[in-house]
Protein backbone atom coordinates (compact mmCIF):
# COMPACT_ATOMS: atom_id res chain seq x y z
CA UNK A 1 0.00 0.00 0.00
CA UNK A 2 3.06 2.23 0.91
CA UNK A 3 4.64 1.99 -2.50
CA UNK A 4 1.24 2.30 -4.27
CA UNK A 5 0.94 5.83 -2.16
CA UNK A 6 4.30 6.99 -3.15
CA UNK A 7 3.71 6.27 -6.94
CA UNK A 8 0.33 8.11 -6.81
CA UNK A 9 2.25 10.95 -4.76
CA UNK A 10 4.84 11.31 -7.65
CA UNK A 11 2.63 10.94 -10.53
CA UNK A 12 0.41 13.45 -9.41
CA UNK A 13 3.74 16.00 -8.96
CA UNK A 14 5.03 15.16 -12.38
CA UNK A 15 1.45 16.93 -13.92
CA UNK A 16 2.73 20.02 -11.98
CA UNK A 17 4.81 22.22 -14.08
CA UNK A 18 7.61 23.88 -11.85
CA UNK A 19 8.83 26.21 -14.14
CA UNK A 20 7.75 28.66 -16.99
CA UNK A 21 8.39 29.51 -20.17
CA UNK A 22 10.07 33.03 -20.92
CA UNK A 23 8.76 33.95 -24.47
CA UNK A 24 10.57 37.25 -24.71
CA UNK A 25 13.98 35.27 -23.53
CA UNK A 26 14.96 33.66 -26.70
CA UNK A 27 17.98 32.64 -27.98
CA UNK A 28 19.00 31.43 -31.76
CA UNK A 29 21.93 28.43 -31.40
CA UNK A 30 23.58 26.43 -33.57
CA UNK A 31 24.98 23.07 -32.27
CA UNK A 32 27.52 21.15 -34.40
CA UNK A 33 28.10 17.97 -34.78
CA UNK A 34 31.34 17.53 -36.75
CA UNK A 35 31.85 13.71 -36.58
CA UNK A 36 35.49 13.89 -36.43
CA UNK A 37 37.50 10.84 -35.81
CA UNK A 38 40.07 11.43 -32.63
CA UNK A 39 43.05 9.78 -33.98
CA UNK A 40 42.91 12.31 -37.06
CA UNK A 41 43.96 14.85 -34.59
CA UNK A 42 47.44 13.62 -33.88
CA UNK A 43 49.41 15.22 -36.89
CA UNK A 44 49.75 19.24 -37.65
CA UNK A 45 48.43 18.56 -41.21
CA UNK A 46 45.05 17.15 -39.93
CA UNK A 47 44.76 19.97 -36.96
CA UNK A 48 45.01 22.69 -39.69
CA UNK A 49 42.03 20.43 -41.60
CA UNK A 50 40.06 20.25 -38.08
CA UNK A 51 40.18 24.16 -37.74
CA UNK A 52 39.44 24.95 -41.40
CA UNK A 53 36.60 22.91 -40.99
CA UNK A 54 35.06 24.51 -37.83
CA UNK A 55 35.79 28.10 -39.70
CA UNK A 56 33.63 26.76 -42.68
CA UNK A 57 30.65 25.97 -40.83
CA UNK A 58 30.77 29.52 -38.81
CA UNK A 59 30.90 31.20 -42.24
CA UNK A 60 28.38 29.06 -43.98
CA UNK A 61 26.01 30.08 -40.84
CA UNK A 62 24.11 32.64 -42.10
CA UNK A 63 22.00 32.97 -38.68
CA UNK A 64 22.77 36.44 -36.81
CA UNK A 65 22.64 36.49 -32.85
CA UNK A 66 23.16 33.32 -32.52
CA UNK A 67 25.23 31.36 -30.05
CA UNK A 68 27.05 28.67 -31.49
CA UNK A 69 28.26 25.63 -29.97
CA UNK A 70 31.24 23.35 -30.66
CA UNK A 71 31.98 19.90 -28.66
CA UNK A 72 34.52 18.90 -26.54
CA UNK A 73 37.96 19.21 -27.25
CA UNK A 74 37.01 20.47 -30.80
CA UNK A 75 40.10 22.76 -30.98
CA UNK A 76 42.81 20.19 -31.24
CA UNK A 77 45.45 21.58 -29.23
CA UNK A 78 46.01 24.69 -26.86
CA UNK A 79 45.19 27.62 -28.66
CA UNK A 80 45.19 30.17 -25.89
CA UNK A 81 48.68 31.68 -26.69
CA UNK A 82 47.81 31.65 -30.40
CA UNK A 83 46.81 35.36 -31.60
CA UNK A 84 46.54 33.84 -35.11
CA UNK A 85 44.10 31.18 -34.82
CA UNK A 86 42.01 32.79 -32.26
CA UNK A 87 41.66 36.03 -34.30
CA UNK A 88 40.61 34.31 -37.12
CA UNK A 89 37.54 32.67 -35.61
CA UNK A 90 36.76 35.80 -33.59
CA UNK A 91 36.65 37.56 -37.66
CA UNK A 92 34.71 34.59 -38.46
CA UNK A 93 31.74 35.27 -35.78
CA UNK A 94 31.90 39.14 -36.26
CA UNK A 95 30.46 39.28 -39.60
CA UNK A 96 26.85 38.07 -37.98
CA UNK A 97 27.71 39.24 -34.54
CA UNK A 98 27.48 35.42 -32.93
CA UNK A 99 28.88 33.75 -30.14
CA UNK A 100 31.12 30.99 -29.89
CA UNK A 101 31.37 28.35 -26.98
CA UNK A 102 33.83 25.44 -27.75
CA UNK A 103 35.87 22.89 -25.81
CA UNK A 104 39.66 23.09 -26.17
CA UNK A 105 42.46 22.05 -24.12
CA UNK A 106 43.52 24.85 -21.61
CA UNK A 107 47.53 25.45 -20.96
CA UNK A 108 49.20 27.81 -19.17
CA UNK A 109 52.04 27.95 -17.09
CA UNK A 110 52.00 30.09 -13.30
CA UNK A 111 55.58 30.14 -11.52
CA UNK A 112 57.23 27.56 -13.81
CA UNK A 113 54.69 24.76 -13.19
CA UNK A 114 52.71 24.39 -16.36
CA UNK A 115 48.91 23.58 -15.64
CA UNK A 116 46.66 21.65 -18.17
CA UNK A 117 42.46 21.89 -17.95
CA UNK A 118 40.25 20.59 -20.34
CA UNK A 119 38.23 23.64 -20.51
CA UNK A 120 35.08 25.53 -22.17
CA UNK A 121 36.60 28.58 -24.40
CA UNK A 122 34.07 31.49 -24.81
CA UNK A 123 35.07 33.67 -28.09
CA UNK A 124 32.80 37.16 -28.55
CA UNK A 125 33.64 39.83 -31.32
CA UNK A 126 33.57 42.27 -28.44
CA UNK A 127 36.46 40.77 -26.48
CA UNK A 128 39.98 41.27 -26.67
CA UNK A 129 41.93 38.58 -27.78
CA UNK A 130 44.64 38.30 -25.35
CA UNK A 131 41.91 37.83 -22.60
CA UNK A 132 39.64 35.40 -24.51
CA UNK A 133 37.54 33.67 -21.88
CA UNK A 134 37.86 30.54 -20.30
CA UNK A 135 34.28 29.78 -19.04
CA UNK A 136 34.85 26.25 -17.47
CA UNK A 137 37.36 23.70 -16.79
CA UNK A 138 36.17 20.24 -15.91
CA UNK A 139 36.17 19.14 -12.81
CA UNK A 140 35.25 15.69 -13.34
CA UNK A 141 37.68 13.79 -15.40
CA UNK A 142 38.58 10.54 -16.71
CA UNK A 143 40.43 7.61 -15.51
CA UNK A 144 43.31 6.84 -17.18
CA UNK A 145 41.71 9.34 -20.37
CA UNK A 146 42.40 12.61 -18.51
CA UNK A 147 44.34 11.54 -15.28
CA UNK A 148 46.41 8.64 -14.17
CA UNK A 149 45.47 7.15 -10.64
CA UNK A 150 48.85 6.51 -8.85
CA UNK A 151 50.20 8.77 -11.11
CA UNK A 152 53.32 8.71 -8.84
CA UNK A 153 53.63 5.19 -9.75
CA UNK A 154 52.99 5.00 -12.68
CA UNK A 155 54.95 8.10 -13.92
CA UNK A 156 58.01 6.32 -12.21
CA UNK A 157 57.09 3.07 -13.94
CA UNK A 158 56.99 4.66 -17.33
CA UNK A 159 59.97 6.58 -17.05
CA UNK A 160 62.16 3.26 -16.20
CA UNK A 161 60.07 0.86 -18.53
CA UNK A 162 59.24 2.94 -21.93
CA UNK A 163 61.52 6.18 -21.11
CA UNK A 164 58.02 8.38 -21.85
CA UNK A 165 56.75 10.77 -19.09
CA UNK A 166 52.78 11.22 -18.67
CA UNK A 167 51.22 14.03 -17.24
CA UNK A 168 47.40 14.53 -15.93
CA UNK A 169 45.54 17.07 -16.60
CA UNK A 170 44.00 19.45 -13.58
CA UNK A 171 40.49 19.87 -12.42
CA UNK A 172 38.45 22.34 -12.23
CA UNK A 173 37.09 23.80 -9.01
CA UNK A 174 33.74 22.24 -8.28
CA UNK A 175 31.89 24.85 -7.84
CA UNK A 176 32.01 27.56 -10.99
CA UNK A 177 29.49 30.17 -11.42
CA UNK A 178 27.44 30.12 -14.86
CA UNK A 179 28.03 32.70 -17.82
CA UNK A 180 26.09 35.24 -19.17
CA UNK A 181 25.27 35.93 -22.72
CA UNK A 182 23.24 38.66 -23.82
CA UNK A 183 21.50 38.95 -20.43
CA UNK A 184 20.91 35.32 -20.45
CA UNK A 185 22.37 33.12 -17.94
CA UNK A 186 24.13 29.41 -18.67
CA UNK A 187 25.19 26.91 -16.40
CA UNK A 188 27.72 24.45 -18.12
CA UNK A 189 29.28 21.08 -17.75
CA UNK A 190 31.76 18.74 -20.16
CA UNK A 191 30.87 15.32 -21.07
CA UNK A 192 30.12 12.58 -18.20
CA UNK A 193 29.72 15.49 -15.71
CA UNK A 194 26.60 15.52 -17.02
CA UNK A 195 26.02 12.14 -15.05
CA UNK A 196 26.24 13.82 -11.73
CA UNK A 197 23.45 15.32 -10.78
CA UNK A 198 24.51 16.42 -7.26
CA UNK A 199 27.04 18.62 -9.06
CA UNK A 200 24.65 20.05 -11.60
CA UNK A 201 22.40 20.65 -8.69
CA UNK A 202 25.29 22.67 -6.85
CA UNK A 203 26.09 24.71 -9.32
CA UNK A 204 22.92 26.04 -10.38
CA UNK A 205 21.56 29.31 -9.36
CA UNK A 206 17.61 30.52 -10.36
CA UNK A 207 18.74 33.06 -12.60
CA UNK A 208 20.01 30.24 -15.19
CA UNK A 209 17.87 30.18 -18.21
CA UNK A 210 20.06 27.07 -19.78
CA UNK A 211 22.16 24.43 -19.36
CA UNK A 212 24.99 23.50 -21.59
CA UNK A 213 26.81 20.50 -21.97
CA UNK A 214 29.33 19.43 -24.52
CA UNK A 215 30.92 15.92 -24.45
CA UNK A 216 33.05 13.69 -27.29
CA UNK A 217 31.64 10.32 -27.39
CA UNK A 218 33.76 9.30 -30.38
CA UNK A 219 35.78 6.80 -28.71
CA UNK A 220 32.21 4.35 -27.96
CA UNK A 221 31.81 4.88 -31.60
CA UNK A 222 28.65 2.80 -31.84
CA UNK A 223 28.02 1.67 -28.63
CA UNK A 224 25.11 2.14 -26.21
CA UNK A 225 27.22 4.87 -24.12
CA UNK A 226 26.19 7.79 -26.00
CA UNK A 227 22.26 6.53 -25.81
CA UNK A 228 22.43 6.15 -21.86
CA UNK A 229 24.72 9.53 -21.25
CA UNK A 230 22.52 11.34 -23.68
CA UNK A 231 19.50 10.50 -21.15
CA UNK A 232 21.14 10.83 -18.14
CA UNK A 233 21.22 14.46 -19.92
CA UNK A 234 17.68 14.83 -20.57
CA UNK A 235 17.24 14.41 -16.95
CA UNK A 236 19.59 16.73 -15.99
CA UNK A 237 16.64 19.35 -17.76
CA UNK A 238 13.64 17.69 -16.48
CA UNK A 239 15.04 18.29 -12.40
CA UNK A 240 16.09 21.70 -12.73
CA UNK A 241 13.65 22.71 -15.09
CA UNK A 242 15.68 24.21 -17.38
CA UNK A 243 16.76 23.22 -21.71
CA UNK A 244 19.63 21.68 -22.49
CA UNK A 245 21.93 22.61 -25.32
CA UNK A 246 23.25 19.32 -25.74
CA UNK A 247 26.46 19.37 -28.41
CA UNK A 248 28.94 16.06 -28.86
CA UNK A 249 31.09 15.41 -31.57
CA UNK A 250 30.02 12.25 -33.46
CA UNK A 251 26.57 12.45 -31.49
CA UNK A 252 24.02 12.72 -30.19
CA UNK A 253 23.47 16.37 -30.32
CA UNK A 254 20.13 17.92 -29.49
CA UNK A 255 17.85 20.78 -28.00
CA UNK A 256 16.42 18.79 -24.91
CA UNK A 257 13.26 20.76 -23.68
CA UNK A 258 12.85 21.58 -19.76
CA UNK A 259 10.64 18.72 -19.62
CA UNK A 260 13.19 16.44 -20.56
CA UNK A 261 11.46 15.75 -23.97
CA UNK A 262 13.27 16.22 -27.13
CA UNK A 263 12.64 19.30 -29.11
CA UNK A 264 15.25 18.62 -32.08
CA UNK A 265 18.31 16.07 -32.45
CA UNK A 266 20.50 15.26 -35.46
CA UNK A 267 21.81 11.49 -36.60
CA UNK A 268 24.91 9.95 -34.86
CA UNK A 269 27.80 9.77 -37.15
CA UNK A 270 27.15 12.79 -39.65
CA UNK A 271 28.67 16.10 -40.09
CA UNK A 272 25.36 18.10 -39.93
CA UNK A 273 24.26 21.42 -37.63
CA UNK A 274 21.62 21.82 -35.62
CA UNK A 275 20.08 25.52 -35.49
CA UNK A 276 16.88 26.41 -33.13
CA UNK A 277 15.24 28.91 -31.36
CA UNK A 278 15.08 27.95 -27.46
CA UNK A 279 13.04 30.15 -25.31
CA UNK A 280 14.77 30.34 -21.78
CA UNK A 281 12.26 29.02 -18.62
CA UNK A 282 12.65 30.24 -15.15
CA UNK A 283 10.90 28.83 -11.61
CA UNK A 284 12.48 26.55 -8.86
CA UNK A 285 11.95 22.70 -9.00
CA UNK A 286 11.55 20.91 -5.92
CA UNK A 287 15.07 18.82 -6.72
CA UNK A 288 17.00 21.82 -6.83
CA UNK A 289 15.01 22.97 -3.11
CA UNK A 290 15.64 19.46 -1.91
CA UNK A 291 17.89 17.40 -3.85
CA UNK A 292 17.87 14.01 -2.87
CA UNK A 293 16.28 14.60 0.69
CA UNK A 294 13.07 13.50 -0.95
CA UNK A 295 14.76 10.28 -1.81
CA UNK A 296 16.53 9.18 1.05
CA UNK A 297 13.25 9.32 3.53
CA UNK A 298 11.65 6.98 1.33
CA UNK A 299 14.88 4.87 1.73
CA UNK A 300 14.66 5.46 5.23
CA UNK A 301 11.12 4.62 5.54
CA UNK A 302 11.11 1.41 3.60
CA UNK A 303 14.35 0.26 5.55
CA UNK A 304 12.29 1.00 9.06
CA UNK A 305 9.26 -0.89 7.36
CA UNK A 306 11.10 -3.77 7.34
CA UNK A 307 12.86 -4.37 10.05
CA UNK A 308 9.81 -3.17 12.15
CA UNK A 309 7.96 -5.98 10.40
CA UNK A 310 10.31 -8.98 10.72
CA UNK A 311 8.90 -11.71 12.36
CA UNK A 312 11.97 -13.02 14.61
CA UNK A 313 9.82 -15.74 16.35
CA UNK A 314 9.63 -17.56 13.07
CA UNK A 315 13.58 -17.77 12.78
Amino acid sequence: MSSIIILIICHLLSTFSWYKKNELKQINVTLVQPNIIPKKQITTKNVIKILNKYLNIIKLNKIKNSLIIFPESSIPNSIINRKTILNLFKKSIKTNHNVLITGCINNYIKNSKTYSYNSILMITEKSHIQHTKIIYNKYHLVPFGEYIPFSFLFKYLFKIFLNISIKSLNKGSYIQFPISINNLYFSTSICYEIAFGNQIRNNFIPNVNYLISISNNAWFKNSIQPWQQFQIARMRALELGRPLLYSSNTGITAIINANGTIKNIIPQFQEKILNGNVNSTSGITPYYKYGNIPLILIEIYFILYIIINIDFKKR
